[in-house]
Formats: C-alpha cells, structure tokens, sequence
C-alpha cells in the first residue's frame, strides 16, 4: 500500500481536491473567516454548520497539509475528502468541445 510520504512527485502535477468541513454553529463564522484567508482555497458552497471547499495543490503531501491545517482552525468540527483530481497544468488549460 502506498500513502502520501511514497509517492514519487511529479512538479508539474496539480492537485484538485474537494472537502466537506463540518463546522460548530457557534464558532462556524470565525471559522469560515479563517479558511477565506487561506492561499490556494476556494469555497464553494457555505451553509449553517458546513462548508465545501476546493483545494489544488501541487503535491499530495501538499493536499493533506492543507487538510490539516483546515482542522487545526478553531471551529472545524470534521474535515471529509470528497474527491481528488491529479491533472497536469497544460491539460487544464486545454480548451473543452462542446
């Protein structure tokens, strides 16, 4: 079995990564405050308790430092991976046929 420390990097790789964060009601405002101010996320969906949130990274070790610094934040409950996308940049500017 493979894991993140394993893994040979490819620097042209990006990572994009979507998580559920779980938030405490009363602390979810500060919170959501804090993950805004973070480089290289994106929020895309923001309800009461809950956020969905974009990530792209270079790295997988970068992807699961971000993940944990998104649970360090005083607030976030639970941090839940949804999907993870590898892609190399040019591809990603590739223009999509309709």
């Amino acid at each position: 079995m493979r894991n993140a420390a394993s893994v040979n990097v490819d620097p042209r790789e990006e990572h994009i990564v979507s998580v559920v964060v779980h938030l405490n009601n009363e602390l979810a405002g500060s919170a959501c405050r804090a993950i805004a101010q973070l480089e290289r996320v994106e929020m895309v969906v923001q309800q009461a308790c809950k956020c969905v949130l974009l990530l792209n990274e270079r790295s997988a070790r970068e992807v699961m430092a971000k993940i944990e610094t998104v649970q360090d934040i005083t607030g976030v409950l639970n941090v839940a991976m949804i999907a993870h996308h590898t892609e190399l940049p040019a591809a990603l500017d590739e223009a999509l046929d309709d």
